[in-house]
Parts: C-alpha cells; structure tokens; sequence
C-alpha cells in the first residue's frame, strides 16, 4: 500500500460507497486513518431488535449487510429478550445475529472513545425504529443517552432523518434535546413521525430542507399546532426547500410569510392555494398529490412566478390558471379531461408524465402542448421490450406535428427488463427519428428507483442511458456517457422562447 500517493487514495476514497471504504479500512494499519472519514461519513441506527441491514458489527467499525431472521430465529431472539437476556449475552455465538441495539451501544462507545476525532467524521445519520418499552427500559435507555453524546460530539453532522422515531422521541427527552442543540443540520428529513416530536423554536441549526412526511397523527389538532410552531420559529429563516404532508398543517398559516422557500411538497388533501401564494411568496417549486376540485374554485390559481409543477389529479380538478415551464403529471383513466385541461392551460415547454400499467392512448394528449421542447416518459415497473416499442410508436405518432420538440427520454425501471439495449435501442431510436424527423435526441434510461418531488426538479438514479442524436443519417449516433448526461440537463432545463 506504501506505493501509492496518500493524497490520490483520500481523494478516490471519497468517490467509494461507506460500505467499501470500511473494507478498505480493515485491510491494513496504514489504510485505516485514510478510509475511516468515509467509512463514517453515512450511519444508519435502527432501534429494531432485528433488521436487514446492520450498520455496525460488535467491532463498531463495519457496515454490513445481513438476511431477515427466518421465523424460528426470530422467535428465539424473541424468547431471549422476552426473558430479560442482556445485550452481551444475546450477541454469543450461538445466536446467529447480534442484537442490534447492543450494537448501538457498541457503536456509540467505539466513537465516544476517541470522540474529538471520529465523531466529526459522521456527515449523515438515519436513525429508524421504536424501542420497546416494557421492564427492560434500561437496555433501551443507555443506547439512546450514548446516541445523544454522539450527537453532542458530531459537529460536521448536516443530515438527519428521522424514521418511526415518535415514541422513541417523546420516551426519551435527550435525545430531542440533543437534536435541537445541534447548529449544524442542513437537512431534516422525518418520515412516519410526527413533526411535534422535535422542540422547533429550540432548534439551533438553520436547514435548508426539511421534509416532513406522512405519519400517524397527521391532520390532528397537535400536529397543526407543531408545524404553525415550526414554520414561526428563527429554524426556517434559512429554509429552502420543505415537505410536509397535507393542507391540514398550512390552514390558518396567514399571518406566516417564508420568503426563502423556493420548492414546496405538499403530501395530500385539498386546501386553499392563496395560502401558498402567501406564506411561500418567492416559490419556484410546487407538488400537489392527490389534487381534487374545490367547490369555491373555478380552476387551480397556480402562482406567477412557479416554475416546476409536479400534480397528481383526482376527479373534478379544474385547468391551471397560469404557465409552467415544466409540468409532471400522474395519469389515470379517470381524470383524461382534466389531464387534458391542466396540459393545455400549463403550455409547458418540458413534460414528465408518468405512465399506468394497462392504461394506453395517454399520448394523445399531447396535443393539447403543441410547444413542447422536451417530454419525459417513466414508464410503469417491469414494462418489457414489446411495450417499450409500442409506447415509442404511439409518442412518435402523437409529436409529428410538433415543430418545436428537441428531445423525448424514456425511463424504465428496473432497466434489466429490456433485453439487449445496446443492440435493439438503436434500431427504435433510428425508427422514432424516421417518423419525427425535427427530433435531434432520443434517449432510454434505466433508473434504480423512481422518486417523488425533492429538491427543485425530481431526481431520478440513474443506473444506465442511452442517448441518441439525429445526423440525418440512416444510423443515428449514440451519444457518450458525459455527452449524454449534458444533453438531458439542457433539455430539462427547456423554456419557451
């Protein structure tokens, strides 16, 4: 290892996953101090007695990846903790997995041991779980007070998510607390907790994110008091981007004006859009799931200014009042007039629709956009080949008389459902660039996982693409991965001249 450049192997490092840097790190003496800031750069802690994926080994130092207990090892742990069997007992060898909240414990003492140097190393913590509360509260609570001294010592810490974690929260008052001391968070993510589960006007961090997603007091009296509390407190003067998950937690937000949030994510349910209008006055970014109609509503007052709008419709909604660079939609049979309208009053130049299984036709629709610069199709999971080539018939039908179309993507997941790409691709991309010659690019991309609205556009990961331009000749020309990548982002970055 001595012959490699120090500097070359810290900055490679930072391009591997966690998981390898930690292997790197107990290969040698001399690799470990190099690959252990990556190593720890990402912890995932979950509260869980059992659970697939263990951050730590009882070294405190490996992340691994472990099958689901089968059902009788799971009664067994069941048993064993049932009958009061202490962390260090369950983790013998005859046991075939740890306990995972003795390696909670194990993985906080490893940092607190050398506290000052590795536990500014720990960039993002995902911490996951309900810790059972019965007599044996004291196997629980060290684990949660170390967690908090972990906490108190991360001070390069800018990520946290929060999964499950309201009745851990609320049991055990250090850890919250540890939480709003910390000045760090850039992103605070709380999926199935509750948003009063964290001392917002205590919090000393200013996140540019905060998403906080469905749980199960949503739409309580209590949840609305807490997210009237956060969205008033000194945590959002820095606020850019924030989920949260229904109009229930934005009524009566009048007297609330958010000028820093630029993408907001709003769950489910209905409510009164001038209420946006008015707390997020500089909004750029906007997502409405599970959008219907209002009884006092003549059609959806999108406000000037919104760039991006990412809607789900249900029956009844009515058109858009105003233009959208760039609109993504949900199709469903159902709601095709109303798609219909929305495309039509939106005029958007770029256009992501994402495709149901056994629904066919939703290309006619285009018709309604004769603008469009650029339409991204995500197809439904597991689509084969046959169905790709019909959907790129029908959408190479649909933009013939489109003048101003640059690019149309297609995206399928996972990408392993198309037999032979590389080979069949070329053949369709030169069919589709026949039928719409005033195409220049056509591109297919495999993506690991389809994902809702995010930051200011949705983000996809990408696991391959192929991207294609038109010459004019009869083969057109498969593009390089950079160029590839360059492409797209322009296309989805189209606007109107």
């Amino acid at each position: 290892m001595s012959v490699f450049n120090g500097d070359v192997l810290r900055l490679t490092i930072k391009l591997t996953t966690p998981q390898d840097a930690s292997c790197l790190a107990r290969t040698c003496r001399w690799a470990y101090p190099i690959a252990m800031p990556q190593a720890l750069s990402e912890v995932r802690i979950s509260f869980n007695r059992v659970e697939k994926v263990a951050v730590v080994e009882t070294d405190g130092s490996k992340a691994v990846h472990r099958p689901a207990l089968p059902d009788d090892a799971q009664n067994e742990a069941d048993e064993r903790q049932d009958m009061g069997s202490s962390g260090d007992e369950s983790r013998s060898h005859s046991v075939p997995y740890p306990h995972l909240r003795g390696d909670i414990a194990d993985f906080c003492r490893f940092i607190l041991a050398d506290a000052g140097h590795r536990a500014p190393f720990i960039k993002s913590l995902k911490v996951s779980g309900r810790a059972r509360f019965r007599w044996d509260d004291s196997i629980v609570h060290p684990c949660v007070s170390l967690l908090a001294e972990v906490l108190h010592h991360a001070t390069h810490l800018q990520q946290i998510e929060l999964t499950s974690m309201s009745e851990t929260l609320k049991r055990c008052p250090q850890l919250p607390c540890a939480i709003a001391a910390h000045a760090a968070f850039d992103v605070i993510v709380l999926t199935n907790t509750a948003i009063a589960s964290l001392p917002w006007p205590q919090m000393a961090s200013r996140p540019r994110r905060i998403y906080g997603d469905l749980c199960d007091v949503t739409g309580t009296e209590e949840e609305r008091r807490a997210a009237h509390e956060m969205l008033s407190s000194p945590v959002v003067s820095a606020l850019q981007h924030l989920k949260i998950s229904g109009f229930g937690c934005l009524d009566g937000l009048s007297a609330v004006t958010i000028p820093s949030v630029q993408g907001l994510n709003v769950c489910d349910g209905m409510g009164d859009l001038s209420i946006i209008a008015r707390s997020f006055p500089n909004l750029r970014s906007l997502a409405l799931g599970s959008w219907g109609s209002r009884p006092d509503a003549s059609q959806l007052k999108i406000q000037p200014g919104v760039d991006y709008l990412n809607l789900t419709l249900e029956a009844g909604a009515m058109p858009i009042g105003c233009h959208v660079r760039h609109l993504e939609m949900q199709t469903l049979p159902e709601v095709m007039d109303e798609d219909r309208a929305v495309l039509k009053g939106s005029y958007p130049a770029v256009f992501s629709i994402h495709l149901q299984d056994d629904f066919f036709g939703v290309e006619g629709i285009l018709c309604e956009a004769p603008g469009l610069k650029f339409v991204e199709v995500l197809l439904p999971y597991n689509y084969g080949t046959e169905r790709l080539d019909t959907e790129m018939q029908n959408f190479a039908s649909a933009l013939q008389n489109h003048t101003a179309i640059e690019g149309i993507l297609f995206c399928v997941w996972p990408f392993n459902c198309v037999s032979n790409p590389s080979q069949t691709f070329p053949t369709v991309a030169s069919a589709f660039f026949s039928r719409v010659p005033q195409i220049r690019y056509v591109g297919l991309k495999g993506i690991l996982k389809v994902h809702g609205f995010d930051d200011y556009n949705r983000t996809i990961n990408s696991s391959v693409s192929y991207w294609y331009h038109q010459t004019g000749n009869p083969t057109p020309e498969r593009l390089p991965h950079w160029r590839g990548e360059l492409v797209e982002r322009q296309l989805f970055v189209s606007s109107h001249a």
